[in-house]
């Protein structure tokens, strides 16, 4: 099992999906201006990583756009498929728990 900056296990395919990852988090704290790229080279790198998923999911929904809504379901959707297919820790599917109820 891969583990991310903070040492908190994350479920990829690869530790670039994660390290993106995890710069997408940091740029997004720090209002920087390439977070989404940040999490497109994670999904890129990964194209089935829950938490990557998920936290798209998170970003659809940040819009407060009802229009992107359909998007935040789609990684949703995503999210839940590949954590049934490779499994998935207590703490994603806890944010899967957290997009399903936003």
């Amino acid at each position: 099992m891969l583990c991310n900056a903070h040492g908190m296990e994350a479920t990829a395919a690869t530790p670039e999906a994660v390290a993106q990852l995890d710069d997408a988090v940091t740029s997004y704290l720090g209002f920087g201006r390439d977070t989404g790229q940040h999490l497109k080279a994670a999904l890129t790198a990964d194209p089935a990583m829950p938490m990557a998923l998920l936290i798209r999911g998170y970003f659809f929904q940040l819009f407060g756009n009802p229009a992107v809504d359909a998007k935040a379901q789609q990684s949703l959707d995503a999210a839940e498929k590949a954590m049934a297919a490779r499994g998935a820790t207590a703490r994603q599917r806890d944010h899967a728990a957290a997009l399903a109820c936003w």
